[in-house]
C-alpha cells in the first residue's frame, strides 16, 4: 500500500477534489499538497478529465487508473474535439468516494475571465468559442460568466450544511490555514504554500 506523508496510507486520507475552474489557483493548491509530500495529480495533459469521463461511460469507478493519488485538481480537457469538465462531476464523486472533501477554488470573476482569454495567447479561448459557438471574446466572456455563476451556486447549494466536507477558498485573499482546517489529517505546513504558475497564485 502506498504511503503519504508521515507514514499515512493513502487509503486512510480523505480524497481531496479541487472543483473550481482552472485559472483559479489550481496549480497553487496542487503544489501545496505536493510540497507537503502527498500524492497529488493536476491536469495530466487532459488525461485526468478524459479518464474520469471514460470511466463514467464504462460504469467503472471514476478514479480507475488514478487510485494511487489522493488530491485531484484541474480536471479539464479542452481540444477541438471535446470540452470535458470533470470537476463538475462533484456529486458523482461525492457518492462514489463518500469520505472525500471538496475545495471550490475561486477569485474575482473579471480577473478570471481576463486570464482565460489570455491563456495560450488566445488559443484556449478559441477552442471554447468553437464549443460554445461564440462569435467574439465579448460573447465568450458572457457565457463564461454565466457558467461561473451557475457552477458556484450549484456547488455551494449541493454542499450546504456540510462544512467538514466543503471549503470555498478564495485564492486571492484566503490563507492556507483554511485548507489545513479542512484536512487536518494531511498535516500541511503553511510555510510550504507558495504561488505557482505563470499567472502567480491564480494559475
Amino acid at each position: 500500500m502506498k504511503k503519504g506523508k508521515k507514514g499515512n496510507a493513502i487509503d486512510s486520507l480523505p480524497r481531496v477534489f479541487v472543483i473550481g475552474f482552472n485559472r483559479c489557483g489550481t496549480r497553487t493548491i496542487h503544489w501545496y499538497f505536493k510540497a507537503n509530500g502527498h500524492r497529488a495529480i493536476h491536469w495530466d495533459d487532459g488525461n485526468l478529465a478524459d479518464t474520469i469521463f471514460r470511466n463514467l461511460g464504462a460504469s467503472l469507478p471514476l478514479l480507475t487508473g488514478y487510485e494511487s493519488y489522493s488530491v485531484f485538481s484541474d480536471m479539464e480537457r479542452v481540444s477541438r474535439e471535446a470540452a470535458l469538465e470533470a470537476y463538475k462531476l462533484y456529486a458523482q464523486l461525492d457518492v462514489s468516494y463518500p469520505n472525500s472533501v471538496f475545495i471550490l477554488n475561486t477569485r474575482d470573476v473579471d480577473g478570471w475571465i481576463r486570464s482565460r482569454l489570455a491563456a495560450g495567447e488566445g488559443r484556449y479561448a478559441k477552442k471554447w468559442k468553437h464549443h460554445l459557438k461564440a462569435k467574439s471574446d465579448e460573447e465568450l466572456a458572457f457565457l463564461w460568466r454565466q457558467d461561473w455563476e451557475t457552477h458556484h451556486r450549484n456547488a455551494e447549494r449541493y454542499f450546504s450544511g456540510r462544512p467538514s466536507r466543503f471549503l470555498k477558498f478564495n485564492i486571492e485573499t484566503d490563507r492556507p490555514e483554511k485548507i489545513n482546517q479542512l484536512v487536518p489529517e494531511y498535516g500541511l505546513d503553511p510555510e510550504k504554500y507558495a504561488p505557482r504558475g505563470r499567472g502567480g497564485p491564480t494559475s
